[in-house]
C-alpha cells in the first residue's frame, strides 16, 4: 500500500535541497574569489620585485658599509681633470650591445 504524501514534509525537503544548492554555490564562489586574489597577489609580487643586476651579484659587500672612497679629499675640479677625453664613465660588458643606456652628464 502506498504511503500518503505529506505536503509539509515534501515542501520542507524541497526547500532544504534548494538551501543546500545555494550554500554549495556560495562556497564555490568564495573559493574562486580566494584563488583569484592569491593569483593577483603572486602576480603583483612578481611585477614589483626588484631584480638585481648581474654585475652586482659578483661583488663582495662590506658589512660595515665603509667602502673605499676614491674621491675623498679631492675637489670636483680635480676629479674632472682626471677624466680623459673620449673615455666614458660607464662601460658596457662585452656581449650586451643595445641593452644598456649610457648617460653622461
Amino acid at each position: 500500500m502506498p504511503q500518503p504524501i505529506d505536503m509539509q514534509t515534501e515542501v520542507a525537503r524541497t526547500l532544504l535541497a534548494e538551501r543546500i544548492l545555494q550554500a554549495h554555490g556560495r562556497a564555490n564562489l568564495t573559493a574562486q574569489q580566494r584563488q583569484a586574489m592569491e593569483q593577483r597577489q603572486i602576480r603583483m609580487k612578481v611585477e614589483t620585485q626588484v631584480n638585481e643586476a648581474e654585475e652586482l651579484k659578483d661583488r663582495d659587500v662590506d658589512p660595515d658599509g665603509k667602502g673605499a672612497n676614491t674621491s675623498s679629499g679631492q675637489s670636483k675640479s680635480h676629479r674632472d681633470d682626471e677624466k680623459r677625453p673620449g673615455e666614458t664613465a660607464h662601460k658596457r660588458p662585452a656581449g650586451d650591445e643595445g641593452l644598456h643606456l649610457d648617460v653622461s652628464i
